[in-house]
């Protein structure tokens, strides 16, 4: 039966993204260096909806976070940079993410794709969205295609952790 089986998935899923926390001032800081130095990123952090939908998109790993690693990730010269990441717990589990951009477009010109992106899917799903502009070096936080105001890194890891324990 797959109702039962998605059913079964879903608590399982439940379960093992409670195990390990995501390191939010880790997964801050690095974007903060990210945007000290312009380059570009897209992080979308998976909640209750399963995002096995555009993990199938991208190249699927199973790498712990850390800073060194998101950073070797987007490096400009990097193979893997295109795209987006989707953290899974404290986990990435998957890099060069295609992610599903909305037709109609209510965001300003000066958005790029990178945040038109994270805007549609925080949208279709419950997920949360960073993105680093490579332009402007600014760490945007998106949540139900919102952008999501905040004043300093240590308020946007307090407002992140609030979100995710939810």
């Amino acid at each position: 039966n797959i109702t039962a089986r998605n059913k079964l998935h879903r608590i399982f899923h439940f379960f093992k993204q409670k195990e390990s926390l995501l390191n939010v001032e880790g997964l801050v800081n690095v974007c903060h260096k990210l945007g000290t130095t312009h380059t570009g990123a897209l992080i979308v952090i998976e909640r209750s909806v399963p995002l096995d939908f555009v993990i199938a998109t991208g190249d699927k790993m199973n790498l712990e976070l850390s800073g060194p690693i998101i950073e070797s990730i987007f490096y400009k010269n990097s193979p893997l940079h295109d795209g987006a990441i989707v953290i899974r717990g404290n986990t990435i589990v998957a890099t060069r993410v295609i992610l599903p951009v909305a037709a109609e477009d209510t965001l300003p010109k000066h958005y790029g794709l990178r945040h038109r992106a994270a805007v549609s899917i925080t949208e279709k799903t419950d997920a949360l969205a960073l993105v680093v502009s490579e332009e402007t070096g600014k760490i945007s936080y998106i949540n139900n295609s919102e952008f999501v105001p905040y004043s300093s890194d240590s308020e946007l890891v307090a407002i992140l952790t609030e979100a995710l324990s939810k």
